[in-house]
């Protein structure tokens, strides 16, 4: 037998799932903090090269940024010549 509650718990739960689940589809449109401050420099210089940006995010980056820049080229967020290396210069997309 079910409680009189019930009901009242099944949508309650099903509510939270849903705002979670539109919590979730927010988040994941959001960029990486490393991908926004690689972002934010190619909005305040136009372009930017991989060694200039490894030298303005310092050598704790240096391991990631080619992963990140990858996957920002693979979303549309940036647009450089192949193959990347550390003289590819990086520019925001034409809109």
């Amino acid at each position: 037998m079910k409680s009189p509650h019930h009901a009242e718990m099944t949508e309650l739960l099903l509510g939270c799932n849903l705002s979670w689940a539109r919590a979730y589809r927010s988040i994941e449109q959001m960029y990486e903090p490393t991908q926004e401050i690689i972002l934010s420099e190619l909005r305040r210089r136009d372009t930017a090269s991989i060694a200039d940006l490894l030298h303005f995010l310092g050598p704790d980056f240096a391991s990631i940024i080619p992963e990140e820049i990858q996957r920002m080229k693979h979303t549309g967020l940036v647009v450089y010549d192949e193959p990347l290396g550390p003289d590819s210069v990086l520019r925001l997309p034409e809109t």
